[in-house]
């Protein structure tokens, strides 16, 4: 290919293609300096922004000049051996001509025509350019062997940074010292701005055109090659003692982490000495990684690596690498590691090595696996919030200290993130982690062997792609240890309530846009999308479903006005379930944040009893409602038994730090994180609200759930139990992580009155466990859809109760006679129904009622039943036969509906026989049924009462005829709420 000017005067902007190549021509000036040009010039330099880089070859001579023979080497960041190298064929530049050498991915403005694009122009400001003829240097850009730090000077600041160099006209020859300190000025370069490029594809001078003087080409120089051992290479320090300094060392690869298939991965590999190459000194590693992905290599390879010494973020390193000799195959024996570190440098003396934990390892987080492929591991189990398990102060920061010293991250040396990841090569069974293969925390792995490397503050380990002991690639086979949960925990107990934080459950789409809230002017949270929302609530049903709770107390609900989004949950629960099951709290707006907590309730086992009661800063000003979310109280009644409890959901200020933390709201660095004094202050309010009767309804027995954002050995918990509760879920159980470090943050707390009716409580181990890209907005949460695994990033937590502790006189479900029939006994009474079968019947005195009818009193006790295996919808005449006689003449039928007595539906009685009876019919679903759904099934408590200003009861002797006579009215209750109190024995329906 030959570069030649056109005929006549040399002008700017004319050119001419010969081959492949085409360049301009350079513009004739109308004087001529003495001196001549007589071989190539670096004639300009750009460093624009991005790839936006190039240079030009000028050949001011009176002859083509043909370039084989020629090369240009880049010498990067201080090299001494060039990184990347062009070396010319059988290329020419015409006399006057010039040629552009671009980097491919520039803007099209640099790309000139007749160029050529070339490696040689990844450069920065700091990176040495030089052109050679054979070994001779004949013009250069920078000094090789010096790392200026950012740039060079050309009388302009920084110029060979982010600017474009033009050489000065009267400049003749070039810079034949590359190593000689680079200090030239104005007169010998022009400076642009960055990005300039209309110079490019001509140059002007003054000098003459000479006759072309090709340069000695000359031999490189040979050097003696001395091999730097790699332990003198990484010292006993945290640093090397040689950085900056270019040396030469041998070993074998024992990790390759190049670069396959489209994934740069780590753009390098770690090289180890051979066996009798080693110091012998424990303090220094035989490892060290080299950054180099040209220059191919495989695991086993015995190589010769020449380079630069460099710490990188820690990691200490080779870096422009200018040689690389493969010399055969070895393998080596790995190291012995193991967690905890004694000190936070032992693994120092092992970075870059191949090794094995011959322990077992917990996987303690994946919130970044699908992330960089990355899983944390820790010995002795996985690793605890250090306020979980300590005081907030001394001894939570010794907590913190332990953990950091035993933490390790399992890295799969991938630089892909979750918009390429389809699997991870290491999971249980030694399979990839996919969809149908998850890696859960708490999953364990034993003889884990990989190389040692360090990179964003942790200590990691690459195990696949490593050199194992048997020479073969090792890839961690974990065990299944914590398995998905597929079912709620068996917590006991006749009701169970819930506790769950929806991670932001929005009806309304469209997260961070300005119109949701009370004023419907706050930023959105939750779904963005339809198709989000749908992830959502799909994950949503199935955890309330797998709950199966009476009632469930939500955080992080929507509170936008004319919205309640816990509607659209409940109607997808039923749906679910194939029945109106389950019906919201409807609490309307709470607060003035952009959330709020909630309550669902079955129906069919518990109703709301009384009004629900609000804590907010207008109860008690020590409660900030701007920082924590007000709390919810409802008194709920059992259907089954009449007993009742209060619940009440609470959601205090979150740990993170925002500009309103000020005082004690401060990070304090203890661990117990910012606005733990609004916390607690909360929770002490809270406190003294609660066993003030919030609900009105004169329940002690109340059970406090929710999310308090605050781990177990910390103040708003300590404020909580020093008010009179149990913290039900205790120890080491948790219900969320944070950077590895697991704890407690949601909790159910018992009243004393109620503690002793707590059968059980855990956590459901579904969120936190999980991998983060499984929510309903991450990148893989269609791998769940329809599932309850990640459905928020705290696990529920669920709670038994029986509330009717002791059994009744005349028997229990358990044991009662003939449940299961048209016919059932209980103390001294007999239940017959005309349809359906009876599966539930017993008998209270009337000391266990709790409510009473400010009129009446109940001398024959109270009864209960349920009548299953109905149509639904049917009606069912029912009779209660007592053993004594009874004047039945004023007797009707009354119900307790709201706390209020009102009259119910006509009731038929008999007298004979020795036996009093009542008769009335009940329809499923009508407003007698306690349980207010047509489904088949009948529950009622019933209990004749009679009036208090006639309350003479005179009971027959048993003779038939006897005339007992009652003189007032005997009333019938059919109880919808709290009944029985007192001893409190236990009564259960179904």
């Amino acid at each position: 290919m030959t570069i030649t000017p056109p005929k006549g005067l040399y002008r700017a902007g004319a050119a001419s293609l010969l081959g492949a190549l085409s360049v301009s021509v350079l513009a004739a000036v109308p004087a001529v300096a003495d001196v001549a040009i007589t071989d190539l010039l670096i004639s300009e330099y750009v460093e624009g922004s991005n790839s936006n880089k190039a240079y030009e070859l000028y050949n001011g001579t009176t002859d083509e000049i043909p370039l084989a023979g020629y090369s240009v080497e880049l010498y990067a960041n201080g090299a001494t051996s060039p990184n990347n190298t062009l070396t010319f064929s059988d290329e020419t530049i015409a006399a006057g001509a010039t040629l552009v050498v671009y980097n491919s991915s520039a803007w099209t403005e640099f790309k000139i025509a007749g160029g050529i694009s070339s490696t040689t122009t990844y450069y920065n400001g700091d990176d040495a350019l030089v052109l050679k003829y054979g070994a001779t240097v004949v013009d250069s850009i920078g000094q090789v062997g010096t790392d200026p730090g950012s740039s060079w000077a050309v009388g302009t600041a920084g110029a060979t940074g982010e600017h474009t160099l033009v050489r000065d006209a009267a400049v003749c020859e070039g810079d034949t010292d590359a190593t000689d300190a680079y200090a030239p000025t104005d007169d010998d370069w022009d400076v642009h701005p960055q990005n300039t490029s209309a110079y490019l594809g001509s140059h002007t001078t003054t000098c003459a055109a000479g006759a072309y003087v090709p340069a000695e080409a000359g031999e490189e120089p040979v050097e003696e090659v001395v091999v730097t051992p790699i332990s003198a290479v990484q010292g006993s320090g945290s640093a090397s003692p040689l950085a900056g300094s270019t040396v030469t060392i041998t070993g074998v690869v024992v990790g390759d982490y190049q670069g396959v298939s489209g994934d740069y991965q780590l753009s390098g590999y770690f090289v180890q000495s051979l066996a009798g190459d080693e110091d012998g000194d424990d303090a220094t590693s035989e490892g060290v990684f080299v950054y180099d992905y040209r220059n191919a290599v495989s695991v086993g390879d015995v190589v010769t690596v020449t380079g630069l010494v460099n710490e990188y973020y820690g990691l200490t390193q080779i870096k422009s690498v200018s040689s690389v000799e493969i010399e055969g195959t070895a393998t080596v024996e790995p190291a012995a590691a193991a967690l905890p570190q004694a000190t936070e440098d032992q693994l120092e003396r092992v970075e870059g090595m191949l090794v094995t934990f011959a322990q077992e390892l917990t996987v303690s987080d994946v919130y970044d696996l699908f992330n960089f492929g990355e899983a944390t591991l820790s010995a002795n189990g996985r690793l605890m919030n250090p306020t979980s398990v300590a005081e907030p102060g001394e001894d939570a920061n010794a907590v913190a200290d332990a953990n950091a010293l035993n933490m390790l991250v399992l890295d799969d040396a991938s630089a892909k993130t979750y918009d390429d990841i389809e699997e991870i090569p290491y999971g249980i069974g030694g399979e990839p982690t996919t969809a149908d293969n998850p890696l859960r925390a708490g999953s364990t792995v034993e003889g884990l062997t990989g190389v040692v490397g360090y990179g964003y503050n942790d200590w990691r380990l690459y195990s696949n792609g490593s050199l194992a002991a048997a020479g073969e690639d090792n890839t961690a086979a974990f065990v299944d240890a914590n398995a998905r949960p597929t079912s709620a925990p068996a917590v006991g107990g006749d009701l169970t309530v819930a506790s769950f934080n929806m991670l932001n459950f929005f009806e309304t789409l469209g997260y961070g846009e300005p119109y949701c809230g009370p004023t419907a002017d706050s930023d959105c949270r939750g779904a963005s999308t339809e198709d989000e929302y749908a992830l959502q609530l799909g994950k949503h049903v199935e955890t309330v479903t797998m709950l199966d709770a009476d009632v469930v107390g939500l955080m992080e609900v929507e509170n936008t006005v004319d919205v309640e989004a816990l509607d659209g949950l409940v109607a997808a629960v039923n749906e679910e379930l194939g029945s109106e099951r389950y019906a919201v709290l409807d609490t309307g707006l709470i607060g003035t944040d952009v959330i709020k907590v909630g309550l669902i309730y079955d129906q069919t086992t518990v109703a709301p009893t009384g009004d629900f009661a609000i804590l907010d800063s207008s109860v008690d000003p020590n409660f900030d409602d701007t920082l924590s979310r007000p709390a919810l109280a409802q008194t709920f009644t059992e259907l089954a038994s009449g007993e009742s409890f209060t619940a009440i959901v609470n959601h205090l200020k979150s740990k993170n730090c925002y500009s309103s933390a000020t005082g004690g709201d401060l990070d304090l660095e203890d661990g117990a994180g910012c606005y733990n004094t609004s916390r607690t202050s909360a929770a002490e309010a809270l406190v003294e609200w609660a066993n003030a009767d919030p609900t009105g309804t004169g329940e002690d027995r109340t059970l406090m759930i929710g999310d308090y954002n605050a781990y177990e050995k910390e103040d708003p918990i300590d404020a909580i139990l020093a008010g009179g509760y149990t913290s039900l879920v205790s120890g080491d159980d948790y219900s969320y992580v944070y950077y590895a470090a697991w704890g407690q943050l949601d909790y159910a707390f018992a009243s004393a009155a109620l503690v002793d009716h707590v059968t059980g409580a855990e956590h459901l181990h579904i969120n936190a466990d999980e991998v983060s890209d499984l929510q309903y907005y991450g990148d893989l949460a269609a791998w769940e859809e329809g599932t309850a695994y990640r459905s928020s990033d705290h696990d529920p937590v669920l709670v038994g109760l029986t509330l009717a502790a002791e059994e009744a006189e005349g028997g229990t479900i358990d044991d009662a006679e003939g449940t299961s029939g048209d016919e059932a006994t209980a103390g001294g009474a007999t239940l017959t129904v005309s349809d359906g079968s009876i599966t539930a019947f017993a008998r209270y005195e009337e000391s266990e009622l709790s409510v009473q009818d400010p009129d009446h009193s109940f001398p024959v006790g109270l009864f209960g039943f349920r009548i299953a295996e109905l149509a639904e919808g049917a009606s069912v005449e029912v009779t209660i036969a007592l053993d004594d006689l009874y004047d039945t003449e004023s007797w009707v039928l009354r119900k307790l509906i709201g706390g209020t007595y009102v009259d119910g539906p006509e009731v038929e009685f008999g007298v004979a026989g020795g036996v009093t009876t009542m008769t009335f019919v009940l329809t499923d679903g009508g407003a007698f049924d306690a349980d207010g759904e047509a489904n088949g099934v009948i529950v009622d408590p019933v209990g004749p009462a009679v009036a208090d200003s006639d309350d003479d009861l005179l009971a027959a002797t048993g003779a038939d005829g006897v005339e007992g006579r009652l003189a007032g009215t005997l009333a019938l209750v059919l109880a919808g709420a709290a009944l029985v109190t007192g001893a409190r024995r236990r009564f259960t329906l179904g």
